[in-house]
């Protein structure tokens, strides 16, 4: 498709095609920064709904030992521990994504000299699966 005469850059046959164009979202390399954004808020959201439900299960545990031992096997099933990583990689990246999003609130980027944004959010995101994957071998 020639881009210079595409409907989007206002070229010469802008009004001649009507048609919607379908942009692939999947080949679109976004940068480091909005990946980690959208991580953010979606890892704000997962937190969002996973919280009030471990809220529960603490307080159903601490009723009496039946359900302390409902509440202990229900966590040792596979697909629960599955979810539970996934909870716990969300709550780590928003923790880390939080952190530097308020160093660059306070401007610390602009201490360092040679300083590129992008570098912070890829050391966000591996940390954070890093450290996802360490608790999670410590506790398997």
């Amino acid at each position: 498709m020639n881009y210079r005469n595409s409907p989007v850059s206002g070229g010469p046959m802008a009004n001649n095609n009507p048609r919607p164009i379908f942009f692939n979202l999947a080949l679109i390399r976004f940068p480091a920064n909005a990946v980690v954004s959208a991580l953010h808020r979606i890892s704000g959201v997962i937190l969002l709904f996973f919280i009030p439900v471990v809220v529960y299960l603490l307080d159903f545990s601490l009723r009496d030992k039946e359900s302390f031992v409902w509440v202990t096997e229900f966590f040792s099933s596979l697909p629960v521990r599955l979810v539970g990583i996934v909870a716990l990689w969300a709550l780590l990246h928003h923790i880390f994504a939080g952190i530097r999003f308020l160093l660059f609130d306070i401007h610390m980027g602009k201490i360092v000299k040679d300083y590129r944004p992008s570098w912070s959010a890829r050391i966000t995101s591996i940390l954070a699966l890093v450290v996802t994957l360490l608790i999670v071998g410590v506790l398997w």
